[in-house]
């Protein structure tokens, strides 16, 4: 919620400003979809559950993200691009937060299951 907030909310409305029109909402998500998701979650995501949870450290979770980024990447955008557009354009901002944590839910779910099946 918090970093959603700070991230989506005032982050982005600090680099691309408040309006919601497509063109606007186009580079949120471009944004979204080049540099923060597959420079920076992601990586992060692997490091951290093959550290805590899988025990062979960060750097084997960096070199399995390196072999599976085009598939989750693409898995990202089918489920977040069009997401990420509605929140940029029609979802008021109070409510972008639960639309997003809603949106996860389903997300996290499935990036569990893929990331699962080795």
């Amino acid at each position: 919620g918090w970093f959603q907030h700070a991230l989506y909310n005032v982050g982005y409305a600090r680099l691309f400003g408040l309006d919601t029109s497509i063109k606007n909402a186009l580079r949120k998500v471009a944004f979204d979809c080049v540099f923060h998701v597959p420079l920076i979650c992601f990586p992060v995501y692997y490091a951290y559950k093959h550290t805590v949870y899988d025990g062979d450290g960060w750097r084997a979770g960096l070199e399995r993200y390196a072999g599976e980024a085009v598939d989750m990447n693409r898995r990202y955008y089918t489920v977040w691009v069009p997401a990420n557009l509605l929140v940029f354009t029609v979802v008021p901002v109070p409510l972008r937060i639960g639309f997003i944590a809603t949106t996860s839910l389903g997300w996290l779910t499935a990036s569990s299951f893929f990331t699962h099946q080795h």
